[in-house]
């Protein structure tokens, strides 16, 4: 007894193959564990930037419109500074990203 050909001979050749990029490389030579980290902490100062300006700006303004009230005073100080320390923050680990690199260097 014959059965009846269920899958078209077109599928019976041989498979092609295909490569995926890799997203975090993005055909650069360099795709080691050191580059990414390093180009994340680069697109982190790139973003943290604005979001410092608008921090300062809104520390500012909590500042201003306290009308001499000392706890909204120290709520607008306390924006400013820890917008300013988390930014300082992405500069060290850029920092650290860097020295590592040139450290492992052959």
């Amino acid at each position: 007894m014959k059965f009846p050909m269920l899958i078209p001979t077109a599928f019976a050749q041989a498979p092609k193959t295909f490569t995926i990029p890799n997203p975090l490389c993005s055909g650069s030579a360099d795709c080691t564990i050191v580059d990414i980290l390093s180009r994340i902490a680069g697109y982190l100062i790139f973003l943290g930037a604005p979001i410092l300006g608008l921090l300062i700006i809104y520390g500012g303004y909590k500042i201003m419109s306290a009308g001499g009230e000392p706890g909204k005073v120290k709520a607008g100080k306390d924006v400013i500074v820890w917008a300013v320390v988390g930014y300082g923050i992405i500069f060290i680990s850029w920092g650290v990203m860097s020295l590592i690199q040139e450290l492992l260097k052959p």
